[in-house]
């Protein structure tokens, strides 16, 4: 995206919306290629969808504080991070007040570095639970319907 120009990338934000939604997904919240944005993409990636993220692998402040074109979030794709590193960073959102957006491509078992493995997943989801930590979608941390 950051490369592209404006013809560029409003057909690229445009044709992905229209391919996804034909397949049957609701498509409302982008994901920047690679974590790239530019101004340019970030303007109009505002005219297809709710909210945009980036791979930043750090906290979020989301609701209020946050630039929901802009999300920071982290990666469990990383296949060199253990399950206390995750938990890290459950903690970290609880004790900071702050919001952890995590991304995966896939999940599934086995070797794959953009993957994340279903017990590994389930053992943070747990962790997370048993945190008292909410678990919420984009569109209903974007709305705010999480706390209803």
């Amino acid at each position: 995206m950051q490369l592209l120009n404006e013809s560029q990338i409003n057909f690229e934000l445009n044709e992905s919306k229209n391919v996804l939604q034909q397949r049957g997904y609701k498509v409302n919240h982008f994901a920047y290629p690679h974590g790239g944005w530019s101004n340019l993409s970030n303007n109009l990636t505002k005219l297809y969808y709710n909210s945009a993220r980036i791979t930043n692998d750090s906290l979020e402040v989301l609701p209020e504080n946050a630039d929901k074109y802009l999300l920071r979030s982290r990666s469990t794709n990383d296949q060199l991070k253990s399950i206390t590193d995750y938990q890290s960073y459950i903690d970290e959102a609880i004790t900071n007040k702050g919001w952890l957006i995590w991304t995966n491509h896939a999940v599934l078992p086995g070797n794959c570095s953009l993957c994340v493995d279903p017990l590994t997943l389930g053992t943070i989801i747990d962790y997370a639970v048993n945190n008292r930590v909410k678990i919420v979608n984009m569109g209903e941390a974007i709305s705010g319907s999480w706390k209803k």
